[in-house]
C-alpha cells in the first residue's frame, strides 16, 4: 500500500513539473512571435529589452522545471527502476500536454494545425513501424523532422501571402509543431517494444576461482538477457576483474562466438586519443561496442565524460543488449546505470561479496 503510494505521488509530481515543463517551453516560440510582430513593428529598443528579461527569466524557471522532473522521476525506487530507466521518460510525460501545443497552433491558424497534426500522426506511424535498421531510422527520422518544420513554415508562409498570417506567428508555428515529435516518438517506442531479436540460447558468462590478491575465490555466473554491476571505491580491483574476464583468464568460460557475432566485446575505461571531444569519442566507442552484437560485453566506468543525454543512449543500448539475450558486466559509479542491472557485486577493501 505505501508503495503504491509513493509511485502515485511520484508520478502526480512528475506530471505537475512536466506540466510546468510544457508551458514554460513556449518561451521560444512566443518571444519569437513578439519580436516580430511588435519589436520590429513599433522599432522601441525597451520593448525588446522587456522581452529579453522576461524570456531570460522563463528559461531559467524552465531549467529548473526540467531538473526537478527528472529527481522526482529518480526519487522514488520503484519508478527509478522502470518508468525513469527508460530514455524517454520525460518525453512519455508530455504526452498529456499535447492538446495544449495543438490548440495554441490552431489559435494561430487551423490550417496550421491540422498541417502539424498530420505530419506528427505520420512521424509516429514511421517510428511505430520501424522499417529500417536502427541506424537508418534514426537518421531517416531526423530527417523528418527537418521536412516536417520546413512544411510549417510553407504552409504558413502561403498563408501569410494571403494576409491571414503573420510573419512572427508564422515561425513561431513552426518552433511549437516541432514539439509534437519527441512525445509520438516515445509512445511509438513503447507500443512497439524492443526491436524483435533472436536471444542467444544457453548464454552464459562464467567466472569461477577469481582471486584477486587477499581475497578469497569469486564466483559467478551471468546469464543471457542480465546484467551485473560491478561497484567499489578507485582502486578496489573492478578494473582488474575486468581485464582478467578480458584475457579470459582461469576460471573464465564465455559462450561460443556465432557469426556474425563475436563472443566477446569490451570497453576500456581509458580510450585511444580522438580529435572528437571526451564525450563524443566515448559514446562512439560505446556505440561500436554494442553494434558488434556480441554475446558477452564488458563496460569500464562507461559514464565517464558522458552528459545526461549520451546518458539516456547509454541506458538504450543496455536494454537492447539484455533484450536480445547479451551477458553484460559494468564496472560503474553510477546510481541510474546500476538500477539497470539485475545483480550487484561490490568490491572494497574487506572480502568479496556480492548480491542479486
Amino acid at each position: 500500500m505505501l508503495a503504491n503510494f509513493r509511485i502515485t505521488s511520484a508520478l502526480g509530481a512528475a506530471l505537475i513539473a512536466s506540466a510546468m515543463v510544457n508551458v514554460l517551453v513556449m518561451t521560444g516560440p512566443l518571444y519569437l512571435l513578439n519580436v516580430y510582430d511588435k519589436v520590429f513593428a513599433s522599432g522601441a529598443i525597451e520593448t525588446l529589452l522587456a522581452l529579453s528579461l522576461i524570456a531570460a527569466c522563463a528559461y531559467g524557471a524552465l531549467l529548473r522545471a526540467e531538473d526537478l522532473r527528472i529527481r522526482i522521476l529518480h526519487s522514488a525506487p520503484p519508478i527509478g527502476g522502470r518508468l525513469a530507466a527508460l530514455p524517454s521518460a520525460p518525453q512519455l510525460l508530455d504526452l498529456p500536454f499535447l492538446p495544449l501545443f495543438l490548440g495554441v497552433l490552431w489559435v494561430i491558424h487551423p490550417v496550421i494545425a491540422l498541417t502539424a497534426l498530420g505530419l506528427g500522426l505520420f512521424d509516429f506511424l514511421f517510428a511505430w513501424r520501424r522499417p529500417l535498421a536502427p541506424t537508418r531510422q534514426a537518421a531517416v527520422m531526423r530527417g523528418l523532422h527537418q521536412i516536417g518544420q520546413s512544411a510549417v513554415i510553407g504552409v504558413g508562409a502561403a498563408l501569410a501571402l494571403q494576409g491571414t498570417l503573420s510573419m512572427g506567428a508564422l515561425f513561431a508555428a513552426a518552433l511549437l509543431a516541432g514539439k509534437l515529435y519527441a512525445p509520438l516518438e516515445a509512445l511509438a517506442a513503447v507500443l512497439r517494444g524492443p526491436e524483435a531479436a533472436q536471444p542467444f540460447a544457453g548464454n552464459h558468462l562464467i567466472c569461477e576461482g577469481y582471486a584477486p590478491g587477499p581475497h578469497p575465490p569469486l564466483n559467478f555466473s551471468i546469464p543471457g538477457g542480465e546484467a551485473l554491476a560491478i561497484i567499489g571505491a578507485s582502486g578496489s580491483g573492478k578494473t582488474r576483474l575486468l581485464q582478467h574476464l578480458i584475457a579470459r583468464g582461469p576460471g573464465v568460460t564465455l559462450p561460443l562466438p556465432t557469426a556474425p557475432q563475436p563472443a566477446l566485446a569490451a570497453l576500456p575505461q581509458a580510450l585511444p586519443p580522438s580529435s572528437l571531444p571526451g564525450g563524443r569519442a566515448r559514446l562512439l566507442a560505446i556505440e561500436q561496442i554494442f553494434a558488434t552484437g556480441a554475446r558477452s560485453i564488458l563496460l569500464d566506468l562507461p559514464e565517464n565524460d558522458l552528459d545526461s543525454y549520451a546518458i539516456d543512449r547509454l541506458c538504450d543500448l543496455i536494454g537492447e543488449a539484455c533484450d536480445r539475450g547479451a551477458s553484460l558486466i559494468i564496472a560503474t559509479h553510477h546510481n541510474r546505470l546500476i538500477s539497470l542491472c539485475n545483480h550487484v557485486l561490490l568490491l572494497d577493501a574487506q572480502p568479496l561479496r556480492a548480491a542479486s
